[in-house]
């Protein structure tokens, strides 16, 4: 009798089915098999290491071990702080050239000052200035 052929992947889980009998892991479906069952299916994006068993049905999952975390996913709010930050700074350099224009005495250092006021009104939850526009603290 020929002996098992059995083939290691380590990877991210890039998918799970919605049935729970196959992961994809480096583009390649890899089936759970009813022999092998699987106690806990790993999640999308968690680290694993499966042996393998290919055969004309396809690669059957003989072990898996999880060996890392999913990343933890970005904070939904740090590129739009950056998109922001960003935007007020050259929001405010275009008024302060603009206002330079007419005034002798603006500098660039003016400019950072104007984005920091800015740059707080933007970031603050609504209500949180007075109603003439000015910080209220």
């Amino acid at each position: 009798m020929a002996s098992k052929q059995l083939e290691t992947i380590s990877g991210a889980v890039e998918q799970v089915n919605s049935k729970g009998t196959g992961i994809r892991v480096l583009g390649e479906w890899l089936n759970v098999s009813q022999y092998h069952p699987i106690a806990t299916l790993p999640t999308a994006g968690q680290l694993v290491e499966v042996q393998i068993e290919r055969t004309d049905r396809g690669p059957w999952i003989n072990s898996l071990k999880i060996i890392g975390d999913a990343p933890a996913p970005p904070s939904s709010s740090s590129p739009d702080r950056v998109s922001v930050r960003l935007s007020v700074l050259r929001s405010a350099a275009t008024f302060a050239g603009g206002y330079a224009q007419s005034r002798e005495d603006v500098k660039s250092s003016d400019v950072l000052k104007i984005a920091d006021v800015w740059l707080r009104w933007a970031l603050e939850p609504e209500g949180s200035y007075a109603k003439g526009g000015e910080p209220t603290a």
